[in-house]
């Protein structure tokens, strides 16, 4: 997601929910695309994104810090003041959040989940499916 790109809705399958943060709650069914999958857990991201054929994008907050040389897949949301450094590379459907960092020449492999305030050095690989806890 660029800055300043519209959402235009949420999906759920939670028939009880039809708003959230002003946005409409839409059915699985509907979903269209372009999006991403905000789903914390792992393996519940890659479900969901194997079933689904639609085009998925990244999600980057403006205050993340990402290298022009570092390469993201689609799907991928980079929370607030997360880091990602020079020539690291971020698979499919990951998940950097809030201040996590990525140092240079990391490989996180597809549907990482890499948690708050957590600091990866330089030179480390993450494979696939792989969380790894708040602050560590």
């Amino acid at each position: 997601m660029q800055i300043n790109e519209t959402i235009e809705a949420l999906f759920d399958d939670n028939e009880t929910i039809h708003h959230l943060l002003n946005y409409p709650v839409l059915r699985p069914s509907k979903i269209q695309g372009p999006i991403i999958i905000s789903i914390g857990n792992n393996v519940v991201r890659k479900n969901i994104a194997d079933r689904l054929n639609v085009e998925f994008k990244n999600a980057f907050h403006p205050s993340a810090i990402i290298s022009k040389h570092a390469i993201i897949d689609k799907g991928t949301v980079v929370m607030q003041g997360a880091i990602i450094q020079s020539c690291s590379q971020i698979g499919k459907h990951c998940i950097i959040n809030t201040g996590a960092s990525v140092d240079h020449e990391c490989i996180l492999e597809d549907y990482v989940h890499i948690s708050p305030h957590s600091t990866l050095c330089g030179n480390v690989t993450i494979g696939e499916g792989t969380w790894i806890g708040a602050g560590t």
